[in-house]
């Protein structure tokens, strides 16, 4: 079944600086935007007292409706929506959108197509597209107009504060704000990600929800979902959620990382390893004689477990099967493969479920025997690698990262990888007592790096205030990945503020970069970027938006208890810039010497850049480059024997003894 989506967005006659509320809807909503999948039309209807009725159709497929009333422009959308009866709503923050409408249609006592209750459309789905995005992608802001800039849809033309201005002086503008860019954007980003096709797979085809909500990316909830659909198959009732609270339980093994740049290193991992633990868990108790009472209901469990990832694998599989015939690059691609990923994401979440604590078969023995029995594995792989001459430089459970000694790589990496699985076996006789030649435990070649960079670094610890070890912090470019070498090796990032939401965009650009010269050995490089990196602030070449530091209000103000620079900062700006940053509010951070005219502060916080006083503030540029170039890419460098200040033409110790 091909479901009929419809795209909207609504733009009101906003006060400045005031948000509409959807519950008082009480600014007129001047101009509405609906994309249709069916006939892949835009309608834009839009109004003013002195416009003339009239529809103008250009060449392609956009309509623009004009009329003289927000009455008839109700009217007219409603009548479209009748008419089109879509089975899918979405839009960015849709809700904001529907729920408005729904409620100043009913003001003006013009009766609503949507019938609207509980975050629910009869007899339609409804996709909130900005939090589907969230839930899996990592961006340092959710605003659209940043959205769609960073995934290459291009920077709007538009500023939504001036739509008052264009409203009643250039109309044209304001359809390209509400069309061209907003909504077109939108059915853009849809078109490249899937997302919408995603969710209705997931609903429709793995997770079978009947509330018409958008809980399946939730993976707590479609896991639930999937098993009482299970246990309804197998005429058993599966007990309620419990309601007791979190309970901690031991995790997967790291290795300590060793810092430094390595050459050619190798990543191993278990293949589906978390299901093939529970897979071989469940054929071990399936093979015990007397089990006690415990282990009866630990099968039981397991059987649901794996009848999970059978069933999740089926589609995963699928999805395999669909992306093996298309081009990689295309729009399809990308789509089916998003969907891939989704559903992997989804199997790999399958292992925590029996400790999740409102699981309702949670069972913190069985799981900790599972991790138990995953740090055995990497354990018994580390073993015998070095017993093959072969010493880890890092693992943990994506994988054991080994530095090869041959020129020929693949061949090496794969014997190794045949060498080890033929050993497990063994594993499981040692580590249970029985021969299980059915065991699901297999050692894979998953991708190999031309260069990796590992770097030794700490962090505060919120809980205790000390500072704790990072061990997942490395960079390198892989060379060989999915059975074959690459022509175009391509940088793979974890743990590095690159990655991170809470750093400036500077940061993230200029680490990145860096990672990538630290492993092609260009040291050269490095300083120059360093160097004019630091000058483009000092001589105010960036956007503030650009330096500003990116964070989250992960609480309420009064729950901090340390005062940081950023709380200065949201205190400052919300008493004297009339900035509302509360509890979940993200917002951006920019440190001063002073703001002109303004009582005196050192850091300014803001979520949109036009509240800012821009003429009046002198920023604190040393603190900036500390705080965006410093800090995040000292350590980095030193493992190439550079100082931040090297780079800056500075001489120093570190650099007189040679780097070391």
């Amino acid at each position: 079944m091909e479901f009929r989506k419809c795209y909207i967005d609504a733009e009101m006659l906003q006060l400045p600086g005031v948000m509409p509320l959807p519950k008082i809807a009480d600014r007129p909503v001047i101009c509405v935007t609906i994309y249709d999948s069916y006939s892949k039309k835009y309608i834009t209807i839009l109004w003013r007292k002195d416009f003339k009725p009239h529809i103008e159709k250009d060449a392609s497929n956009k309509i623009v409706i004009y009329t003289n009333s927000e009455e008839s422009l109700f009217k007219i959308l409603w009548s479209i929506l009748s008419k089109m009866s879509p089975d899918f709503y979405t839009g960015y923050n849709i809700w904001f959108d529907i729920e408005y409408l729904v409620n100043r249609s009913l003001k003006l006592k013009i009766p609503s197509f949507l019938e609207v209750k509980d975050k629910h459309v009869k007899g339609a789905l409804v996709l909130d597209f900005k939090k589907a995005y969230q839930k899996i992608y990592t961006q340092t802001s959710y605003d659209l107009n940043h959205i769609l800039e960073v995934e290459g849809f291009g920077a709007k033309q538009t500023d939504v504060n001036q739509i008052p201005y264009y409203y009643e002086h250039d109309i044209k503008k304001l359809i390209r704000h509400n069309r061209d860019e907003d909504t077109e954007g939108l059915v853009w980003l849809d078109e490249k990600l899937g997302l919408t096709d995603l969710y209705l797979m997931l609903k429709s085809e793995v997770a079978g929800f009947n509330d018409l909500n958008d809980n399946v990316f939730q993976f707590s909830q479609i896991l639930d979902q999937i098993l009482l659909r299970l246990a309804k198959e197998e005429n058993e009732v599966m007990p309620s959620k419990p309601k007791e609270g979190y309970k901690s339980y031991s995790g997967a093994i790291v290795l300590e990382p060793k810092p430094g740049v390595h050459k050619n290193v190798a990543v191993f991992d278990q293949e589906k390893f978390y299901p093939s633990i529970y897979k071989t868990q469940y054929i071990i108790l399936c093979n015990k004689q007397n089990l006690t009472p415990e282990e009866k209901n630990m099968k039981q469990i397991l059987k649901y477990v794996v009848k999970i990832y059978d069933y999740l694998l089926k589609y995963r599989e699928m999805k395999e099967k669909q992306i093996s015939k298309l081009t990689p690059g295309t729009r399809e691609y990308v789509r089916i493969e998003n969907q891939r990923q989704r559903i992997k994401d989804l199997t790999n979440s399958v292992y925590g479920f029996v400790g999740y604590h409102k699981s309702r078969i949670r069972n913190y023995t069985l799981a900790e025997s599972i991790t138990s029995m995953g740090r055995k594995i990497i354990q018994w792989d580390i073993k015998q690698f070095q017993l093959r001459g072969y010493e880890p430089i890092y693992g943990d459970t994506d994988g054991i990262f080994i530095p090869l000694k041959t020129e020929d790589l693949e061949k090496e990496a794969l014997k190794l990888a045949k060498e080890i699985s033929a050993t497990l076996s063994d594993f499981v006789k040692q580590e249970f007592g029985m021969n299980i030649s059915s065991h699901k435990l297999k050692l894979n070649l998953d991708k190999i790096f031309s260069s990796i960079v590992f770097v030794e670094d700490t962090k505060l610890d919120a809980k205790t205030g000390k500072r704790k070890k990072i061990k997942k912090r490395y960079g390198g470019m892989v060379c060989f990945k999915d059975g074959r070498f690459l022509e175009k090796p391509y940088l793979y990032i974890r743990g590095f503020e690159f990655v991170r939401r809470d750093q400036s965009e500077l940061t993230k650009q200029v680490q990145g970069k860096v990672i990538e010269l630290i492993n092609k050995g260009d040291v050269d490089s490095i300083k120059k970027l360093i160097f004019e990196s630091v000058n483009a602030i000092r001589n105010d070449k960036y956007d503030i938006d650009f330096i500003a530091i990116n964070r989250t209000m992960q609480k309420r103000f009064e729950d901090y208890k340390v005062e940081t620079d950023f709380l200065r900062g949201i205190e400052w700006a919300n008493k004297y810039l009339k900035v509302n940053i509360t509890q979940g509010s993200m917002f951006k951070q920019i440190f001063v010497k002073k703001v002109i005219g303004y009582p005196h502060t050192d850091v300014i916080c803001y979520t949109d850049k036009q509240q800012l006083p821009i003429k009046n503030i002198v920023l604190d540029k040393e603190k900036i480059i500390d705080r965006t170039l410093r800090s995040p890419l000292e350590k980095l460098i030193r493992l190439v024997g550079l100082s931040f200040d090297d780079c800056l033409g500075k001489k120093t110790l570190l650099s007189a003894y040679g780097g070391k």
